[in-house]
């Protein structure tokens, strides 16, 4: 004889079974999301194009110099034909961008005894090749002030830089990878809020801008607006009868 199967026990056993689906096709979505966002990490993060994923490759930019430790020999997976050589400060200071000299202005002027008010100018570990403001000249003594660079400076991005930025010194004319006219760097027009170049900034700098006063004037435009007025001079207030070195 027959036995009747209940409508209940089988309307559970259909809402179990497209419970499974349901939670198996969401798996299976997440997986695939996964599985194409991992892929797409990989290529991205290939700096160099060499096959070798950034994580597991010791020279990321392929420039010779290993990103951290090192040296590696010719022939290791990831190094450019010769290997990869140690850093100076044991690591690749612009581990995305090919610096095989490992330049960097604002340490060795730090190492060099360079001041601005009679605070050692700071240092930090990015190389020019990578460095917002290779001369950390934006430094007042205190802290590293910043501004949003107007439109005549191009070759800056949208977004707040360091005041005097490499791209705003740039558009000014000034020396990139010196923070003072002096010593210990290699001189020249190199602190923007010195207008005379005379390592102090004060009234005869202000008097250096008067005849460009509210017209064009590139090395006195301080904030690269393409005006010459109170704005830039507003720039200079927090180095006002500071010296640099």
């Amino acid at each position: 004889m027959m036995r009747r199967v209940g409508l209940l026990p089988l309307l559970v056993g259909v809402a179990l079974a497209v419970l499974v689906a349901s939670v198996y096709a969401a798996m299976a979505a997440t997986w695939n999301d996964a599985a194409s966002t991992a892929g797409s990490i990989n290529a991205a993060s290939d700096t160099d194009g060499d096959g070798e994923w950034d994580p597991a490759d010791p020279d990321s930019d392929n420039d010779g110099v290993c990103d951290t430790g090192g040296p590696f020999p010719d022939g290791t997976p990831g190094t450019p034909p010769g290997g990869c050589t140690t850093g100076p400060e044991g690591y690749d200071n612009c581990v995305s961008t090919p610096n095989p000299l490992q330049e960097n202005a604002d340490f060795d002027l730090n190492a060099g005894g360079a001041t601005v008010g009679g605070v050692a100018l700071p240092s930090d570990a990015d190389g020019d090749a990578c460095d917002d403001d290779d001369d950390n000249d934006a430094f007042d003594g205190a802290s590293m002030q910043t501004q949003d660079p107007g439109s005549e400076a191009t070759t800056c991005s949208a977004g707040a830089f360091p005041l005097w930025a490499d791209c705003i010194e740039t558009y000014l004319g000034t020396v990139i990878d010196d923070n003072c006219t002096g010593s210990p760097g290699p001189g020249g027009d190199a602190w923007p809020p010195d207008m005379n170049v005379d390592s102090d900034v004060n009234m005869l700098d202000v008097f250096e801008m008067f005849p460009f006063w509210l017209g064009p004037g590139i090395r006195q435009d301080l904030n690269a607006d393409g005006d010459v007025n109170m704005l830039d001079v507003f720039l200079m207030f927090p180095f006002w009868l500071k010296s640099c070195t």
